[in-house]
């Protein structure tokens, strides 16, 4: 009897141990947690929360309230820019950007990290132009930006973008690279006023620093963040087929070609390096998968909705798990607001929130990387009855958008091949 408690007591002590094993493995143990949100443009002169508008100060509050309910004490917090309204003036930009961090800083401990980056709207010299020194400066102090070890002078210096480890974080192996996208976006955007028809030469220099940044850091896994994604606008090439030759949109291009074909190759080259991309712009949930000469995918981008609902989509922000050893986003939710009987301030007590309309729900992607991605747009870009609707709904932020130049079960097969990228 001896001998089998000495026998029975290792053996309980191993399953135990699996079986704690399996559990931390299960439910998430070792993962971190971040917050995602981008395109809030704040419109501080209205009090519209519904659709077609852009979002009144109560709404903004409303939604980062949540954001803190929902995760209090985030590892960080990635804003994809476009923090102004469509509507704001151009001189009046600095002190609604101002005014977005102050309603961050007073819901979050100052603690927590915050990584901004430029969105088009964001800038004193009109849409798409790039910012002039005092507002680059200007947004650095909004931000805290040298809390998150970054230079400011160099910041301003060089147009507006950086790179950061985060002072004292948990995850070492981790880097985060902010670009302006704004200095690479196509001439076409800037059709009239201020720089009209002007391709930024600082995008060359940008892309350079992004290039030497992931060789020079190619022991930590980055995160790149940006606003405006490169590739085709595809809302706008849906838009034309519809339109007479002489009404068509001629800036369809997000990024100048050339400055796509160079991302594009870094991305490919630098895979390895490369954790997780992170755009906004849309204002729809999508992604982009970036594949190397051979057609390989190695890396993606999601591009995530926005806060601002003026598209006919639903206010929302992303949760994501990640992996700090790796920096691999292992799991996401989106939190949407359904704001379909919602008019002003007044009615967000009535709105409710959801996260069923989540990337991670949509069938075959379960698990979400650059290889289910590819296969995801592969299948739906070549068969038009294989669509999961939940993609849709994720799409919109659940919100049921009656315009038939988003996705819809007519014409997605372009959106998804527009959201592969391959080096050349």
């Amino acid at each position: 009897m001896i001998n089998l408690k000495k026998n029975l007591v290792p053996c309980i002590a191993l399953l135990l141990c699996a079986t704690l094993l399996w559990a931390c493995k299960n439910c998430g143990c070792g993962y971190e947690k971040c917050l995602i949100v981008s395109d809030i443009h704040l419109q501080l002169d209205n009090d519209s929360t519904g659709y077609s508008k852009d979002p009144s100060l109560g709404l903004v509050q409303a939604v980062v309230k949540k954001m803190h309910e929902v995760l209090p004490a985030p590892k960080f917090i990635i804003i994809a820019g476009d923090f102004v309204g469509h509507e704001v003036h151009d001189g009046q930009k600095a002190a609604i950007i101002d005014k977005v961090a102050q309603v961050f800083h007073a819901t979050f401990d100052s603690k927590i990290p915050i990584i901004p980056v430029f969105g088009n709207n964001d800038s004193d010299g009109g849409d798409y132009v790039k910012q002039s020194p005092a507002f680059l400066s200007a947004f650095a102090r909004s931000w805290n930006l040298s809390t998150i070890g970054v230079d400011t002078a160099e910041f301003v210096k060089t147009g507006g973008y950086y790179a950061t480890s985060i002072k004292g974080d948990n995850f070492p192996n981790m880097n985060f690279i902010a670009l302006n996208s704004t200095l690479v976006s196509d001439n076409s955007h800037r059709y009239k006023g201020k720089d009209s028809l002007v391709t930024y030469k600082d995008g060359v220099s940008m892309l350079q620093w992004l290039n030497s940044s992931l060789s020079r850091d190619s022991t930590k896994k980055s995160w790149i963040i940006y606003h405006m994604p490169p590739g085709d606008d595809t809302y706008k090439i849906v838009a034309n087929q519809s339109k007479p030759a002489d009404k068509r949109r001629t800036d369809t291009l997000m990024w100048s070609a050339g400055y796509t074909t160079t991302f594009d190759s870094i991305m490919a080259v630098n895979s390895s390096h490369i954790a997780f991309g992170i755009a906004g712009h849309t204002h729809r949930n999508s992604f982009l998968v970036f594949s190397n000469v051979a057609g390989t995918p190695v890396a993606y981008t999601r591009v995530v909705s926005s806060v601002s609902p003026n598209y006919g989509n639903n206010p929302s922000f992303e949760v994501a798990d990640f992996d700090p050893k790796t920096g691999q986003v292992t799991g996401e939710k989106t939190y949407a607001l359904n704001i379909a009987n919602v008019k002003t301030s007044a009615d967000l007590a009535v709105a409710t929130w959801t996260n069923k309309y989540s990337i991670n729900t949509v069938a075959g992607l379960q698990k979400v990387n650059s290889n289910t991605l590819y296969d995801f747009a592969k299948k739906n870009n070549s068969d038009t009855s294989m669509l999961d609707s939940k993609f849709i709904y994720f799409y919109n932020s659940g919100a049921r958008s009656s315009d038939p130049n988003n996705l819809t079960l007519n014409n997605y097969p372009i959106y998804f091949q527009n959201s592969l990228m391959q080096a050349k």
